[in-house]
This record gives structure tokens, C-alpha cells and sequence, in this order.
């Protein structure tokens, strides 16, 4: 396994893991409104999805993806659709009044749990730079050879540790601005900034469909 391969790889993963996107915006957004174990919730999908396009890449999906102009670009465009949802859903409860998940009920909590999970994988699973990393750079990093398995396994891992660490960090930071929570007009005006930056970021990532 060649060392100079995973520092590479480790320093093309942090620029891309700690670059503003809509993953660090899901996480400033989540946890001041739903709470700390919702933003870890996320964190959680970040990494299934992560896993998700690392073994397509490693099995070769990604190459087949890559071959259909109209398969990838219905990804893609998903991918901007969904950011544009989230977007829309901040928004609308920037408007109505937000409910205090802190004195919500266990089966609301466990809703919001699950949300953020689907919210944090959807983010990551249909994200345009995400996919095109995996698809066009990924493979270039892996040598062929016996060792490419173990690996491509390593960076994978790699990528899921580093966002672990970083993403987690900003839960723990975002947990303690006490301002915030319980705030109704501050979250409002959370709900509201983040919404139209969602959707601002949506829009843009249409230049990716091909």
C-alpha cells in the first residue's frame, strides 16, 4: 500500500470535506433547531452515503454511470432538486411557527432523528461534486495491482473518518451557542438564510448536468 497515495488522498479529501457546501450548512442548520443528536443523525447519513459511493466506485458502478449521459445527469439533477427541497422546507418553517423539538414527544424525536438522517445521506448520495470526486478522480487514486483493494477500502474509510471528526466538531460547537436554541426568532431567521443559500446552491449545481 503506497503511503504517498492515502497523503494525497488525504489532503484532496480535506479540502473537500472542510469547503463551505451543503453539508456544513445541513449540520448549522439542524443543530440549533433540532438538537445535538439530530445533528449527528446527519452526520450518520453523510457517512452511509459516503460508503455508498465508495463501493460503487470500487465495484465499478460508477464507471457504468459514468457511460450513460442520461443516467448521470438524472442523478445530478436529483441531486439539485433535493437541495432545492431542503431549501424550500427551511423557508416554510421559517414562516410558521417552529416547534420546540426539545419538548417534542419520543415518536416526534425519533421522526426528527430519521429526517436528519435521510437529509444528511440524500445531501451526499445526490451531490454533484461528491459524485463527479468518486467518479473521475477516485479511480485514478487506486494503482492496479493486488493491493488495490485494501486500498481503495483504506480511502474510503479515510473519507469517512475525517468527515466523522470535522462534521462532528461542528455539532459539538454549535451545541453550545446557547443563544439559539429555544430561540424562536433567531431559528426563523436561521430557517430563513439557510433556506435561500439551499436553494441558491441547488440552482448552481444545475452547471453540473451534462
Amino acid at each position: 500500500m503506497d503511503f504517498a497515495h492515502i497523503v494525497g488522498f488525504a489532503v484532496i479529501i480535506g479540502f473537500l470535506v472542510m469547503a463551505p457546501g451543503p453539508s456544513g450548512l445541513l449540520i448549522i442548520r439542524t443543530v440549533p433547531i433540532a438538537g445535538q443528536a439530530c445533528g449527528f443523525a446527519s452526520i450518520a447519513g453523510f457517512i452511509v452515503a459516503f460508503c455508498l459511493h465508495g463501493s460503487m466506485s470500487i465495484f465499478g458502478v460508477s464507471v457504468l454511470l459514468a457511460k450513460s449521459n442520461l443516467l448521470l445527469s438524472s442523478v445530478k439533477f436529483l441531486g439539485a432538486a433535493y437541495l432545492c427541497w431542503i431549501g424550500f422546507k427551511a423557508i416554510h418553517a421559517a414562516i410558521v411557527e417552529i416547534k420546540d423539538e426539545g419538548r417534542t414527544h419520543s415518536g416526534n424525536h425519533r421522526n426528527s432523528l430519521w429526517i436528519s438522517f435521510s437529509d444528511g445521506f440524500f445531501t451526499n448520495a445526490l451531490n454533484p461534486k461528491i459524485l463527479i470526486f468518486y467518479i473521475a478522480v477516485f479511480p485514478h487514486l487506486i494503482p492496479p495491482g493486488d493491493d488495490a483493494m485494501p486500498l481503495a477500502l483504506t480511502l474510503v474509510g479515510l473519507h469517512m473518518g475525517f468527515s466523522t471528526i470535522w462534521f462532528s466538531g461542528l455539532v459539538l460547537l454549535l451545541s453550545s451557542l446557547k443563544a439559539v436554541h429555544f430561540n424562536v426568532p433567531m431559528q426563523r431567521m436561521l430557517n430563513g438564510v439557510a433556506g435561500t443559500v439551499f436553494i441558491a446552491i441547488g440552482v448552481n449545481y444545475s452547471k453540473f448536468l451534462v
